[in-house]
């Protein structure tokens, strides 16, 4: 016994919506990650410009006449310096 043809024709319109459905699905996806990419790069940069300015401010305490901000400036850098070595390893 074979299918009717209305019954045919909702089996494929079904898959016709399937397949569509997975097209729109792969295209958000694809359009996801061109926006995830931009805010990656973003982050990075931001992140670059706040480490710069902490050693900078270490650096302008360790200039300071207050030995317990030099002491926290050493500290800092030192921290930071181990960090980035950790990161290389």
């Amino acid at each position: 016994m074979g299918k009717s043809e209305v019954e045919q024709k909702v089996t494929f319109m079904h898959r016709n919506d399937q397949a569509s459905n997975h097209k729109k699905l792969k295209h958000q996806k694809k359009i996801g990650v061109w926006k995830i990419i931009p805010a990656l790069i973003l982050l990075i940069i931001i992140e670059l410009i706040l480490r710069e300015k902490s050693v900078e401010r270490d650096f302008a305490s360790l200039k300071s006449s207050a030995s317990h901000q030099k002491r926290q400036a050493v500290e800092n850098l030192v921290q930071g310096c181990s960090a980035q070595q950790e990161h290389i390893l």
